[in-house]
């Protein structure tokens, strides 16, 4: 079809300079074939544009998403075009987020249910979290009894969470108590969480038993949960239990052998009885935080550690060599910066 109405227009053309027309009236008649083929092929492309757009909008509602945020995304899509000019993404510069389309988006979306997904219990908490990170104790403290009593909260077990927080933080373990225990009747579920907040103000007492076996309870049902062996670690240390803890480092960390916190508390445990193992873990955790030079430093001192374990010492060379010429590149560098 757009064939056809190319040669259309050179027909239109020849015969307008038969007739007499004149150079700029055959030229333009030239032009209008072409024109209309493009017009008409365009359109066939934003026809499937709009049918593209109209089936992601049901895909992400029976996903569960709210229909409306694609409207705001593609808001957002036109601003970065805006501001990007020619330095576009492809797609962008191809399928161009017009008014058009985003029109189009908020009337499809008025029409379909509106849902608003309820956060998770991680989010809640993850926000008090961060809440609590950025408040001294006793203003959090203000904060969250201030919102308890006048209703001023999306979820009441959050609330209950930062206020514990703010008491441990404050040392106020009784009311750290108190307060976790509300946190934890509310949660629609057991959380790792609620766990950890729990054996962290036994470990805050004192008692490490208390909060060890906490700590071990709470693993053994979120086995996915790192936190809860390092704080089972961490009680264990601080008790004195340093076979108990041992033995749970070198399990752990040979099923998550890349994991530096692991490897610092492995590193505690040995600081004082074997110094190949010390050094030879704390070269690890430098080594898996990308401290190269550091680690290799560890690995240096392990080296001329005592000790007759061949397979340990098989590992260490190889992370030596490994990286000697990492490190060497990095001081090569900073020479040159100088």
């Amino acid at each position: 079809m757009n064939q056809l109405l190319a040669i259309g227009g050179i027909l239109a053309a020849v015969l307008m300079a038969s007739a007499g027309g004149g150079a700029d009236a055959a030229l333009a008649a030239a032009q209008v074939g072409p024109g209309m083929a493009m017009q008409k092929q365009l359109a066939y492309s934003r026809d499937f544009e709009r049918e593209a757009d109209r089936v992601g909008m049901q895909t992400l509602t029976r996903a569960g998403f709210d229909p409306r945020a694609m409207a705001a995304f593609f808001d957002r899509m036109q601003k970065v075009n805006r501001a990007s000019n020619n330095n576009a993404l492809a797609f962008l510069r191809t399928h161009p987020v017009t008014s058009e389309r985003m029109s189009e988006a908020q009337g499809r979306a008025l029409s379909l249910p509106s849902r608003m997904p309820a956060d998770s219990t991680e989010f809640l908490l993850a926000r008090e979290k961060a809440r609590l990170s950025r408040l001294d104790p006793q203003a959090a403290i203000s904060f969250y009894t201030d919102a308890l009593k006048d209703g001023r909260y999306l979820s009441e077990m959050a609330q209950w969470y930062g206020l514990a927080g703010a008491q441990l933080k404050r040392n106020d373990l009784a009311a750290a108590r108190t307060s976790a225990a509300r946190a934890r009747a509310l949660a629609p579920a057991p959380h790792p969480w609620l766990v950890s907040l729990d054996a962290a103000i036994a470990a805050a007492g004192g008692d490490y038993a208390t909060s060890a076996r906490l700590y071990r309870e709470g693993r053994q049902r979120f086995p996915d949960a790192p936190a809860l062996a390092y704080g089972e670690l961490d009680s264990l240390i601080a008790a004195g239990q340093t076979d108990a803890a041992r033995q749970l480092a070198e399990t752990a960390v040979s099923r998550r052998p890349e994991d530096p916190e692991l490897w610092a508390r492995l590193a505690r445990i040995y600081a004082d009885r074997d110094k190949l193992r010390y050094h030879f873990a704390l070269g690890q955790q430098l080594y898996y935080q990308q401290e190269a030079r550091p680690a290799l430093e560890q690995f240096q001192l392990a080296r001329e550690a005592p000790g007759d374990d061949f397979y340990l010492r098989s590992r260490l060379d190889a992370r030596i060599r490994e990286l000697m010429p990492v490190v060497k590149e990095q001081i090569e560098a900073q020479r040159q910066r100088r």
